[in-house]
């Protein structure tokens, strides 16, 4: 077995949870920060009738990065994951585009949409492909 060389050597993979999980904590930084110019009145602000929707978005983005940590927990953090991304889409969807302070948080709404889009085509594909292995498993029975 030879050692790799060139740009085969310096090549490395990244797991899915960490992607996953990165995503979600990056949503959940955006959304604290839209939760800090709620509390504090820094315009543009969500009204802060949304501000416990937001508060149980970061709950559950933290609940899902801990149980992506876990190889046992895993499909359940990536649906909690996609749960959130899904829920998440109403603070930093592409509705926002449309809003009365759009140039202000335009950066952010960029950003979390792209995340929230990440996490749940990775989410989708995490469950797909489990999917697919458990139709091949039940299939194999039957024969």
């Amino acid at each position: 077995m030879s050692t790799p060389t060139g740009p085969e050597r310096h090549r490395t993979v990244v797991s899915s949870s960490t992607v996953v999980s990165s995503a979600v904590l990056g949503i959940a930084v955006l959304e604290a920060s839209t939760l800090v110019a709620a509390w504090t009145r820094t315009p543009p602000h969500p009204p802060l009738g949304v501000v416990p929707f937001i508060c149980a978005c970061v709950a559950v983005a933290v609940v899902s990065v801990g149980l992506l940590r876990s190889a046992a927990t895993h499909s359940a953090g990536v649906v909690t994951s996609a749960v959130f991304a899904t829920a998440s889409l109403l603070v930093f969807g592409p509705q926002k585009l449309f809003t009365e302070g759009m140039p202000a948080i335009l950066p952010a709404v960029v950003v979390g949409f792209g995340l929230e889009v990440l996490v749940i085509v990775m989410a989708a594909r995490h469950l797909m492909a489990r999917g697919a292995a458990t139709a091949d498993v039940v299939e194999g029975s039957y024969r």
